[in-house]
């Protein structure tokens, strides 16, 4: 059973789960490996290894898929998936392709089923593992990165603008720049509480002008006595 961490016969691999993309699918074969690593993996298409192939078997192993020197006869033999004989063809949709594989993701041949193919199963390269063509990453200058399709937000970005500047704030450890995306919350610490020493202004002209109408104060009540 996949999932209850015991590998299996027809399993790749069991993580104890049945979740996809985490190295192991919820059918328990393997999602990441490439052809010459020793481990069959028919997630990417693969039906054998060279390094553990056995070689007294009657068809032989290329670039991990079947070679079958008998392909074309008409008859499915050991190390063919068909073999239609003349009808074997790299058309699009043709059952039988001439190696006597069955058509399918990864053969180079893009079916009507298919959106694109690569000739491979690997995700990352423009065409995934399922033959589907990948989204496309765009960029919106003061937004976040979002798929071109989905709109679903990934890596949040900085936006640049020619002769934008950043200057470091001494409020900072090692002087380091100002985030630009920095909310007003942040900024509050940067915001002096009180005037430095040396304010000029209506507020000192009246702070002065109190002082010198308390000195006047006083001198007349003292001349009055």
């Amino acid at each position: 059973m996949c999932g209850n961490g015991t590998l299996e016969p027809r399993e790749e691999c069991d993580d104890r789960n049945r979740r996809d993309r985490d190295g192991c699918n919820s059918t328990c074969l393997l999602e990441i490996g490439i052809c010459g690593d020793g481990i069959v993996q028919s997630l990417l298409g693969e039906q054998c290894e060279n390094a553990t192939h056995d070689k007294s078997l009657s068809y032989q192993c290329n670039n991990c898929r079947f070679v079958s020197l008998t392909c074309g006869d008409e008859t499915t033999d050991p190390g063919e998936e068909c073999d239609e004989g003349k009808k074997n063809s790299s058309s699009p949709d043709a059952v039988c392709r001439p190696n006597c594989s069955l058509s399918r993701c990864g053969d180079s041949v893009i079916d009507s089923v298919e959106l694109c193919d690569d000739g491979n199963r690997l995700n990352g390269d423009g065409c995934d593992r399922y033959c589907l063509i990948e989204k496309e990453k765009t960029v919106i200058a003061g937004e976040q990165k979002l798929d071109k399709d989905s709109r679903t937000p990934t890596a949040p970005i900085t936006p640049s603008f020619p002769g934008y500047q950043q200057f470091g704030f001494p409020q900072f450890p090692n002087f380091q720049q100002l985030p630009f995306q920095l909310p007003i919350a942040q900024l509050q610490p940067l915001i002096a509480t009180q005037g430095p020493v040396g304010d000029t202004g209506p507020a000192a002209v009246a702070i002065i002008g109190a002082g010198a109408a308390a000195g006047f104060s006083w001198m007349r009540r003292r001349r009055k006595k």
